[in-house]
This record gives structure tokens, C-alpha cells and sequence, in this order.
């Protein structure tokens, strides 16, 4: 149970910090097109 519990927590773990690079890769080509005009 324990070592179950373990994995879930991991697996979350693994897909948090998935969407977390995921947004800041959303993030980081928005500000690119968004300097590409003064730029």
C-alpha cells in the first residue's frame, strides 16, 4: 500500500513539473513573438 501510494505521488510529481515546463515553454515563445514586434 504504502509503496503504491509512493508511486502515485511520483507519477503526480512527474506530470506537474511536465505542465510546468510545458507552460513556461507556452510562456517563454509568447514573449518571443511579443518582442519580435519592438524588436
Amino acid at each position: 500500500m504504502h509503496g503504491y501510494s509512493r508511486k502515485y505521488f511520483r507519477s503526480i510529481v512527474t506530470v506537474s513539473l511536465i505542465a510546468c515546463q510545458h507552460g513556461l515553454s507556452h510562456k517563454i515563445s509568447t514573449l518571443k513573438k511579443h518582442f519580435s514586434w519592438f524588436v
